[in-house]
C-alpha cells in the first residue's frame, strides 16, 4: 500500500470514481492550500473528461480552461514545497497538454492489458487486486506480486501484434513495495532488473544500461521502453533518462514475463508495433496514478489537522462543481452520501471538521449524506448540494 494512512486511497477514489463523470458508450498558507486543492481536483476531473474523447480540449466548464489549470496547480505545488518528482509530473502534463490541442493522443490499443481477466494473462502467484474491496470490478484493478517467485506471462500473438517486434513501444506502470532487487520483467534474450529500486537492462546486444534514477517505493511510476531497432529509448514518467544505440534490434518476443524477483504492483500494459513519440507515452493513463496519488499522498504526509481537513474538502467540492455544471454527468445520491461523511470527518483516518465551520453547512451535509436511500433526488434535494456546495466553496474562499 502506498505510505500515508488510512484515509489516502479513500481521498483519491473519491475524486476519480466516485465524482467521476457518467460519459456516453507554502504549505501553511490556507489560502494556498484550499487552491491548490480545488485545483487539483479540477485537474484529475478535467483531464479525465478530455481524454474520453467526448469533449474537446480547453474549456471543461465555463471559464476553466485545463491549460491554465495544469499551470496554475505547478505554481500552488511549488508554493506548498511538494517534491520534485511530483512537480516535474505536472510539467510533462503540461506539454502534452500543449499537444492534444492539434491531436487526440487516447486512442483504443489493441495491444493493452489493463489487469482484470484478461485471459491473455497467465498468473503463477501475483493476485489481481484494487487499492479498495469496493472498487473491484471497476477501476485500478492492477497485478500485486507478494512474493519474489510470482510471475505472469502475458502472450503479445493474440493481440494482432505478429511478434517478434524490433520496433515497438512497451510501457507500463510499476509500484515496488519499499525497496525491491530481483527480475522484473524478460522477453526474447532481454530482460529488466532491480537493485535497490534502479532499473538496468540486460542484453546481448547491448551493454547493460543501468539507470541513475530510482523508483519510489510504494508510489506508481510509468516506464516505458521503445525502439526503432536502431535505437532503444528509455522513458521515466514520460521523461527521456536513457538512449542507446544497438548493433542490431532488441525485440520483443511472443510473450512478456513479469516477475520472478519482484514485489509489488504491475498495470496498464501496453504494446505498440511502432516507435511512439515522447508525448504520445501514457504516463498519464491514469491521471490517478501519475498526478492524483502521489500528490494527495505527499499532502497526508505533511498537512494534518484542519489543513489537512481543507485540502480535502477544497479537493472534493472541486469535483462535485464541476459534475453539477457538466450536461455529460449526473449525481449519484450513494456517492455524495460517501463524500458527506469524507467531511464531517466519519471516515476512519479523516480529520474531524474545523469548529469554525457554521452548523448550517453542517447540518445539510448530513442532510445530504441521508439521501444514500433515494433512487433519485428531488429538486429540493438538489438545491441543498447547491445551496452547501456555496457555501462550502464561501467557506473555502474559493472563487
Amino acid at each position: 500500500m502506498i505510505k500515508t494512512g488510512k484515509f489516502f486511497i479513500p481521498i483519491v477514489v473519491l475524486i476519480g470514481a466516485i465524482v467521476l463523470f457518467n460519459l456516453p458508450a507554502d504549505a501553511g498558507d490556507t489560502a494556498v492550500t484550499n487552491e491548490t486543492g480545488f485545483t487539483l481536483g479540477q485537474l484529475l476531473l478535467g483531464w479525465r473528461i478530455m481524454t474520453s474523447g467526448f469533449i474537446e480540449p480547453g474549456n471543461i466548464i465555463e471559464d476553466t480552461n485545463l491549460g491554465e489549470i495544469i499551470t496554475k496547480l505547478k505554481d500552488y505545488a511549488g508554493l506548498m514545497g511538494s517534491p520534485e518528482s511530483i512537480q516535474r509530473r505536472i510539467e510533462r502534463l503540461g506539454e502534452k497538454y500543449q499537444l492534444a490541442q492539434t491531436k487526440f493522443l487516447w486512442k483504443y490499443q489493441s495491444g493493452y492489458w489493463g489487469c482484470n481477466s484478461d485471459t491473455n494473462i497467465k498468473l503463477s502467484g501475483p493476485e489481481i487486486q484494487s487499492d479498495l474491496s469496493e472498487q473491484k470490478g471497476q477501476e485500478f484493478l492492477y497485478l500485486q506480486f507478494n512474493n519474489p517467485n510470482d510471475y505472469a506471462l502475458v502472450n503479445l500473438s493474440d493481440k494482432y501484434l505478429s511478434p517478434p517486434l524490433d520496433t515497438y513501444s512497451l510501457e507500463f506502470w510499476i509500484r515496488p513495495m519499499e525497496v525491491v532487487t530481483g527480475l522484473l520483467l524478460q522477453t526474447a534474450d532481454w530482460r529488466l532488473t532491480l537493485s535497490a529500486n534502479r532499473l538496468t537492462v540486460h542484453s546481448t546486444v547491448v551493454e547493460d544500461i543501468s539507470l541513475d534514477q530510482q523508483l519510489i517505493a510504494e508510489y506508481w511510476n510509468h516506464l516505458a521502453i521503445i525502439s526503432n531497432g536502431e535505437v532503444l529509448f528509455i522513458y521515466l514518467d514520460g521523461a527521456l533518462v536513457a538512449e542507446t544505440d544497438v548493433n542490431k534490434p532488441v525485440p520483443l518476443g511472443n510473450e512478456l514475463k513479469f516477475g520472478g524477483g519482484f514485489v509489488g504492483g504491475i498495470d496498464e500494459i501496453r504494446v505498440k508495433p511502432r516507435q511512439v513519440q515522447p508525448l504520445e507515452i501514457h504516463f498519464d493513463q491514469p491521471i490517478d496514478y501519475s498526478i492524483g496519488y502521489p500528490f494527495v499522498s505527499w499532502a497526508g504526509e505533511t498537512l494534518s489537522g484542519s489543513e489537512l481537513w481543507r485540502f480535502y474538502a477544497s479537493l472534493l467540492v472541486s469535483g462535485l462543481r464541476i459534475k453539477q455544471e457538466s450536461k455529460l454527468s449526473s449525481i449519484d445520491p450513494q456517492q455524495l452520501s460517501r463524500i458527506s461523511e469524507f467531511l464531517l470527518g466519519e471516515v476512519e483516518g479523516v480529520p474531524p471538521p474545523p469548529a469554525s465551520l457554521s452548523q448550517a453547512i453542517t447540518r445539510n451535509l448530513e442532510a445530504i449524506s441521508a439521501m444514500a436511500s433515494q433512487k433519485q433526488l428531488s429538486s429540493k434535494e438538489r438545491e441543498t448540494i447547491s445551496t452547501t456546495l456555496t457555501d462550502l466553496m464561501g467557506y473555502l474562499d474559493l472563487t
